[in-house]
């Protein structure tokens, strides 16, 4: 699959727009709520999504490319929010892919104000890091998330990276617990296992599009209990919609981190594949 020619990728779709779209459909959706009159909860006359795209299919041809323009732009606004946000709550619950497919102990957190910034990050995130904790981390689900390779291939795979490592041209001597070797072994993937390659892009954009969209879920929810707390709701309505939500987003988070080891897995089995095995001793 050469994907060189093409102006857009599937990440552009998935990881930018779509994303940026549905923001907008969620701006224009809770305009609605939070302008509805009275204290009620009732949310008869809130647009549904097919209203939402009646609508937008009247537009002209000018409005239309601006709110195709304005979802795009506003997807990589959200993708880089997301990377700061969900990407870091997966590396603090769950580690780096690489490592923990390799059997290796998680690489330390680094700066004092990384450590900060991922407390802060998980109370922002709070809807969604209170299902992370009760589902993976009480509940044992975390072992079914960040499965490790089987050991024959941790080892094969091990000295492989090492030997690769190993001929770069650096007066530093490698090291699993200090260096970055994905990164490394991703691009001699990419350059030598073309073959490869479409799988892996399909694996980020999915990966890119669930993460996004668990960040979506999680300030939906936090809009939902503003939104609660300004209307006269029953109390199962009160706390259930925005746990509902809260719980739809810890699904694309779970499925983002799948996503993103399959990625991982992937690439390391094109490396596998195209570089020769060390020497004996």
């Amino acid at each position: 699959m050469n994907l060189r020619g093409l102006p857009f990728s599937l990440y552009d779709f998935l990881g930018y727009f779509v994303p940026g779209a549905l923001l907008l459909q969620f701006i224009v959706l809770g305009a609605e709520l939070f302008e509805a009159p009275g204290p009620s909860c009732d949310l008869a006359g809130v647009p549904d999504l097919g209203t939402f795209f009646e609508t937008t299919g009247k537009l002209s041809a000018g409005w239309a490319l601006g709110l195709v323009l304005a979802a795009y732009a506003i997807g990589h606004v959200l993708s880089f929010l997301s990377a700061l946000s969900i990407e870091q709550l997966a590396l603090c619950f769950y580690g780096q892919p690489s490592r923990y497919l390799l059997g290796l102990d998680r690489s330390p957190s680094g700066s004092y104000y990384v450590g900060l910034w991922q407390i802060l990050n998980a109370v922002l995130l709070l809807p969604l890091t209170a299902w992370v904790v009760l589902l993976s981390q009480v509940l044992g689900a975390k072992s079914l998330i960040v499965k490790p390779a089987d050991a024959y291939m941790r080892s094969v795979l091990r000295k492989k990276i090492e030997s690769f490592m190993g001929d770069l041209e650096t007066d530093k001597e490698f090291s699993f617990e200090e260096d970055d070797f994905f990164h490394p072994v991703y691009h001699q993937a990419v350059y030598a296992a073309e073959a490869h390659a479409g799988r892996m892009q399909n694996y980020v954009a999915l990966s890119g599009f669930l993460r996004v969209l668990a960040l979506l879920f999680t300030g939906c929810s936090w809009a939902l209990v503003a939104l609660v707390r300004t209307r006269d709701c029953e109390p199962q309505l009160s706390l259930g919609l925005p746990l509902a939500v809260a719980l739809l987003a810890w699904m694309c988070f779970v499925a983002y981190v799948k996503f993103n080891r399959r990625f991982t897995l992937e690439a390391m089995m094109a490396f596998h594949t195209v570089h020769p095995p060390p020497p004996a001793a």
